[in-house]
């Protein structure tokens, strides 16, 4: 089983850590030229940004090649999802891939204009994470087949917030400034999964940001501020280490 993931805080590599052991990151890989991957399970797992898919999934699907007789994509979320996974199952099916079951898991929110990030870790017993998340681990080692569950109205709502999250590429990081008491460890450069960060005698963003928010959330001294956030409190997996995160963009 070979499980591909993409994680800016944790989440979805906590999730496909739980599924299989031969996890491989999107970021790492896109470095690399194109490959042709061939396994008997090939499954993705990935985070919803902005109801839609993020764009470097869409980059790693659309320069590559799967080839398995059971594929499954897993996509996690906060607060709302919209009609990503519909979403994402029609552009894999254009690309080419079948996906045989797709599923999503609400985890804990880490888009910081929409949530307070303390509120969503005191209330994240409240989804059952582990729980929803046994379940999808028992389906996928079963080799479940299941029908996509989503709205194809929200499936294009996604589509529309999608095409608006496109145009925002590269200007996410105007919203970001960093304060005074920032070290300069060079933390925000090594998460960053498009390399839109330098550090030297001052932190530089260089326009090609996702709106990942890894750099701010995983700043060891909390020095990264983003307009509008609803707090400063940051988050990161409990069940990720923060050198996991780094290692998953080398």
């Amino acid at each position: 089983m070979k499980i591909f993931y993409y994680s800016a805080t944790g989440n979805s590599l906590k999730v496909a850590k739980s599924i299989g052991d031969e996890v491989y990151s999107i970021p790492s890989l896109l470095k690399d030229e194109n490959e042709s991957y061939t396994d008997d399970v090939i499954g993705f797992v990935f985070p919803c940004y902005y109801g839609s898919i993020p764009t470097i999934i869409e980059d790693f699907i659309r320069d590559n090649q799967f080839e398995a007789s059971y594929t499954f994509a897993i996509v996690t979320y906060g607060n709302f999802i919209l009609g990503t996974e519909i979403h994402f199952e029609k552009f894999a099916k254009k690309h080419g891939l079948r996906i045989d079951y797709l599923n999503k898991l609400k985890m804990i929110d880490s888009a910081l204009t929409f949530c307070e990030t303390q509120k969503q870790i005191e209330t994240a017993g409240k989804k059952q994470i582990e729980e929803h998340l046994k379940v999808i681990v028992d389906d996928i080692h079963r080799q479940v087949k299941s029908p996509t569950s989503g709205s194809y109205l929200m499936s294009k709502i996604s589509n529309v917030v999608a095409h608006s999250y496109r145009k925002g590429i590269g200007n996410c990081d105007k919203v970001l400034t960093v304060e005074e008491h920032c070290t300069l460890c060079g933390i925000c450069a090594q998460v960053c999964p498009v390399d839109n960060i330098t550090v030297t005698e001052a932190v530089q963003f260089h326009h090609k940001c996702i709106g990942c928010l890894a750099c701010t959330h995983l700043c060891p001294c909390n020095a990264i501020r983003v307009k509008g956030e609803k707090s400063k409190v940051r988050f990161r997996n409990q069940d990720v280490s923060l050198e996991e995160l780094i290692q998953a963009n080398v």
